[in-house]
């Protein structure tokens, strides 16, 4: 999350054009990771309904993500220039 806050990076693709995957792999050993953001909202419930309800993503990623049997999920929350406010959180299956 940091990277995409210095950088002011909007997307899964870091500052370094690695996917969340990628990232993931040269410290763990996974079979699967998923990611999802939400830029500007206040608070975290709100960020997580946001996602469940994933509109504008034809596909339903997101809460296709949260709907997974995941092993672990981490979530971050700061500030971002652009929206006011980043979250991301990481599922590893």
């Amino acid at each position: 999350m940091n990277d995409a806050v210095n950088n002011t990076i909007v997307g899964h693709i870091d500052s370094k054009w690695q996917a969340p995957t990628e990232r993931f792999k040269r410290n763990c050993d996974l079979s699967e990771v998923g990611e999802n953001i939400v830029y500007g909202v206040m608070y975290a419930r709100s960020a997580i309904m946001q996602l469940i309800v994933d509109d504008d993503v034809p596909d339903r990623g997101h809460r296709l993500k949260i709907y997974r049997n995941f092993t672990q999920v981490g979530l971050a929350c700061g500030q971002f220039p652009q929206y006011r406010t980043i979250m991301t959180n990481y599922f590893l299956y």
